[in-house]
């Protein structure tokens, strides 16, 4: 087993024993802003120098979800994501060193995330264009426009989402997780 391996099954373990002091943060916005910056720093650790591929990624993605036409933003962030993607896996053709494997793995889990966070956005928009037909709608119908809307989202939002600890290693996010 390398270096790189025993990093990343420290984390994992440290990761799920957090999770037992994580899941007693009461405040909604300290409980975001702890799992963010757990998940950034874990991210650090095991990408080193080549965490600035996922910066590239969260920032760019970031703004096309933030100030794209919310109806076409899932379409610019998918398009963006495997552009990126297929650049990120094709460094060595251009000079860049590869990065380590579990900074790979980290790349393609905020890949996921930010894709499936920008068709959100888009159903999100859309809901609101079919509320004013609200009328028309039967009670459950109405109930699951209003649930499942994503309200004003902003950038820091966006990143406490794709960085919290729960999912930088293994994709998942938290359950409860609210932006």
């Amino acid at each position: 087993m390398n270096r790189d391996d025993v990093i990343y099954l420290a984390l994992l373990a440290f990761s799920m024993c957090f999770g037992l002091y994580y899941r007693r943060i009461n405040d909604h916005i300290k409980k975001k802003y702890i799992g963010a910056s757990l998940g950034f720093l874990i991210v650090l650790i095991v990408s080193r120098v080549h965490i600035i591929h996922v910066l590239i990624t969260t920032i760019v993605n970031g703004l096309l979800i933030l100030y794209t036409d919310r109806r076409k933003c899932q379409v610019y962030v998918f398009s963006f994501s495997f552009l990126y993607l297929f650049f990120f896996r094709t460094t060595a053709y251009f000079g860049i060193p590869y990065p380590p494997s579990h900074t790979n793995l980290v790349q393609m889990m905020l890949i996921l995330k930010i894709i499936g966070l920008a068709f959100e956005v888009n159903s999100s928009y859309q809901l609101s264009l079919n509320k004013g037909d609200a009328q028309n709608n039967t009670d459950d119908e109405r109930l699951e426009n209003e649930t499942f809307q994503i309200k004003d989202i902003g950038f820091l939002d966006i990143c406490c989402y794709l960085f919290c600890y729960c999912g930088v290693l293994t994709g998942e996010c938290h359950p409860v997780y609210k932006l």
